[in-house]
């Protein structure tokens, strides 16, 4: 069984670097690893630098949904996994997830677990929980609102619904007709440059979901400290986000119901906006959120 790993960077070569670093001390090393880089700022292999996998380095305009479709367009290995470029595995992670996928041949796709603790306490998880919002101790399923609610921690091991895209694997062939809509997932609705999105994963697990079991394996650890280069301030990170969640939300929520439950959280999440503007003493949150409720949904298949 070949294991092809996919890493999407935008200037971050250092970045980079030390994702190929981590890899090479894998006890099972990936057999080839697909870098797709987008930007100007991009990893340069030192003169004679050997690596103990094939390495493809891709280039790509940026957009997640154009790289993400690039290096499965590319990957060669029956299992791939996609791996945020600031993600650290421990070293057994490519082992324990391939000796997974032998054993189990009816499980597609495979998440790890983080070894941080959840963030979302007290109020703020109180809140969320009441408005049907997504937080970080889900059960890694739709809510009835149809807001995806990921949890990416060992107390959540077992099956799954859907898989955060920071360490995520599957088998190639199930994710065979499975692409990333560019007009979807990027910031081309919102008439926004910018490489970021969110809500991929949500769709793209949840469309592997229909083709056999998706776990979150406990003996698969990882750590992961978002590194905060070139990252997009918060009127664009909440537009973005807000924009996804009405996408997703809309896909999901069918029935009188959840279209209810569905109104309850898009309520949520601006009241959500309007306490963390003043929290942060930041009008980013609001616009934001105004912004992609003024858009037109590019609605999903």
């Amino acid at each position: 069984m070949t294991h092809s790993i996919i890493i999407i960077t935008m200037n971050r070569p250092q970045t980079a670097r030390h994702a190929l670093e981590m890899l090479r001390s894998q006890h099972r090393v990936p057999d080839e690893v697909i870098l797709v880089e987008a930007g100007e700022h991009r990893f340069q292999p030192q003169t004679g630098e050997a690596w103990p996998f094939r390495l493809q380095r891709l280039q790509s305009t940026a957009g997640m949904a154009v790289q993400r479709n690039l290096g499965l367009e590319s990957a060669t290995g029956d299992i791939l996994t996609f791996l945020d470029d600031d993600a650290v595995l421990d070293k057994q992670y490519c082992e324990v997830i391939l000796d997974a996928f032998s054993a189990e041949v009816d499980v597609v796709g495979i998440g790890g677990v983080q070894q941080m603790e959840a963030r979302s306490e007290g109020l703020e998880l109180l809140f969320r929980k009441i408005f049907l919002l997504q937080t970080d101790r889900g059960r890694n399923r739709f809510l009835c609102s149809g807001f995806p609610d990921f949890n990416i921690h060992a107390s959540a091991a077992g099956d799954a619904g859907i898989l955060p895209s920071t360490v995520l694997s599957f088998r190639a062939e199930a994710a065979r007709d499975i692409r990333f809509d560019p007009a979807l997932f990027s910031g081309r609705p919102l008439d926004l440059e910018t490489g970021r999105c969110f809500g991929e994963d949500a769709w793209f697990t949840s469309e592997l979901s229909q083709r056999g079991r998706l776990r979150l394996l406990a003996s698969a650890r990882y750590s992961h400290v978002p590194d905060p280069r070139n990252r997009e301030n918060s009127t664009v990170t909440q537009a973005l986000y807000v924009y996804a969640m009405r996408q997703l939300s809309y896909r999901e929520a069918k029935g009188l119901r959840r279209r209810l439950c569905r109104a309850w959280a898009l309520a949520g999440l601006a009241l959500l906006a309007l306490l963390q503007s003043i929290r942060y003493a930041n009008t980013g949150y609001v616009r934001g959120y105004g912004m992609a409720m003024r858009k037109p949904l590019h609605l999903m298949d």
